[in-house]
């Protein structure tokens, strides 16, 4: 299902295993309450993201997948994923 009309396209979703959860929108690389977060698996991250969208990876072992597999072939979309992205605080 697209989203409406008033949902953005082409924007960057994140994936961290260690930060995240599936139940936030994965549109914040770092958790901002009100469901703002990252996805925790890359699979949760793909699940949101719609063509032209970005999809970062954060650095870690994602162990948590079912049966450790990603799944990119359950939308045929345009979306470019970047894999070992680190926050970095100063």
């Amino acid at each position: 299902t697209k989203p409406d009309s008033s949902e953005s396209f082409n924007v960057s979703l994140y994936s961290d295993d260690d930060l995240g959860n599936d139940a936030y929108s994965g549109r914040s690389s770092t958790v901002l309450g009100s469901g703002l977060g990252p996805k925790k698996t890359v699979n949760g991250a793909i699940s949101a993201a719609y063509g032209g969208d970005t999809i970062y990876i954060a650095a870690g072992t994602y162990d948590d997948e079912p049966g450790n597999t990603v799944d990119f072939t359950t939308k045929n979309m345009d979306v470019e994923v970047y894999g070992g992205w680190a926050l970095i605080e100063n």
